[in-house]
């Protein structure tokens, strides 16, 4: 294993054991312990204002069938999340980018010329 596969295996352990450590905090266990695994999804999606019922269904039958645990579904919401912030963000600066790139041009540059 090469240097970037460590960085990349310690950063994704070191991921984990926050998203652990955040779901055990007596915080958390006192808002979301006395709910199903269903409730616990949804109110992780009304959170975040996220609809997305294939990715819900999958997080619910993962708990239900004991493959994911309460982390895991927090830290792949987490993981959605973020990837659609960054989409958002990264539209929004290309329209910021094009708009100001479109106000420096200079209009009498070829091929106007007018």
């Amino acid at each position: 294993m090469g240097p970037q596969r460590d960085g990349k295996a310690q950063l994704d352990a070191n991921k984990t054991e926050f998203v652990d450590h955040w779901v055990n905090r007596p915080a958390f266990k006192t808002l979301f312990d006395g709910m199903s695994n269903s409730q616990f999804v949804d109110a992780l999606f009304l959170n975040a204002g996220i609809v997305n019922s294939a990715e819900r269904d999958a997080m619910v039958a993962g708990l239900q069938g004991s493959t994911m645990t309460r982390s895991a579904v927090v830290r792949r919401k987490l993981k959605f999340r973020i990837q659609r912030s960054r989409r958002r963000e990264f539209n929004s600066a290309f329209v910021l980018m094009q708009y100001f790139g479109y106000l420096r041009r200079n209009p009498d540059d070829a091929p106007d010329n007018n």
